[in-house]
């Protein structure tokens, strides 16, 4: 029971790590104060984008959303 709880708790723990933390961090370098993982998705682990989401996705070359491009359309 203890390792089958234990294993739960990592398995809740781990559906953050969905989005791309990195991509936060490069959100804030870029300006924009309040990037989380909700500046892109309709909802934390989701996959599903807001507009915000779809600007990143469409800017996108080499793996990298341009972060500029998301700072415009973030309001």
């Amino acid at each position: 029971m203890r390792h089958s709880s234990i294993l739960l708790a990592a398995l809740i723990l781990a559906v953050p790590a969905l989005a791309k933390p990195a991509y936060v961090a490069k959100a804030k370098a870029a300006g924009i104060a309040n990037a989380s993982c909700l500046t892109c998705h309709v909802k934390a682990g989701s996959k599903e984008l807001n507009d915000v989401g779809k600007v990143a996705k469409e800017t996108t070359k080499d793996g990298v959303p341009d972060f500029a491009a998301v700072k415009k359309a973030v309001k």
